[in-house]
């Protein structure tokens, strides 16, 4: 059902924000979302949760989660705390929002993000630029920027292709 799906938040059925996960596996018939550990508590076996698809947009779905299984080794959750895999089945589709209409390009051109840290010094994080429609861009970098953060792109110069 989902098709480019890495993050999803879950609510109540009275429409509650419990959490926001990871998910793997999102395209195989069994996917799993990965819970930071002091987000394990919130959330019941069944749930309202929201897909995040770069493909269909807002996927909203009831879901039914397993038994959650600790991530051992090396991983570890965005605070340094343990992190969990419940596995996640899909029992009732309940709408899909496409938030972005437009025609999507796919791409994949590195590029710098220029933005200023919290002490207002300017930082350079590259990314990659996954897709450019009217509406806006994609684009993905291991460093998490903040909500409302902003930040100019700048493109590393490309080579002209002979032609």
């Amino acid at each position: 059902m989902l098709k480019e799906c890495e993050k999803a938040c879950i609510y109540s059925f009275d429409g509650v924000f419990l959490a926001e996960v990871k998910v793997v596996d999102s395209e195989k018939e069994s996917m799993a979302l990965i819970f930071e550990e002091e987000d394990m508590d919130k959330v019941n076996t069944e749930s309202v949760i929201v897909f995040y698809d770069g493909i269909q947009g807002l996927v909203t779905c009831k879901c039914s989660l397993s038994a959650r299984v600790k991530v051992v080794g090396d991983e570890m959750g965005d605070l340094g705390r343990a992190i969990y895999k419940v596995p996640c089945k899909i029992d009732e589709l309940i709408g899909v929002e496409q938030r972005r209409i437009d025609l999507k390009v796919r791409v994949s051109i590195p590029v710098v993000l220029e933005t200023a840290d919290e002490q207002g010094k300017v930082t350079h994080i590259p990314a990659k630029l996954k897709d450019i429609s009217a509406g806006g861009i994609g684009f993905e970098s291991l460093i998490k920027l903040k909500e409302n953060q902003i930040f100019s792109l700048s493109l590393k110069q490309m080579q002209e292709i002979p032609g």
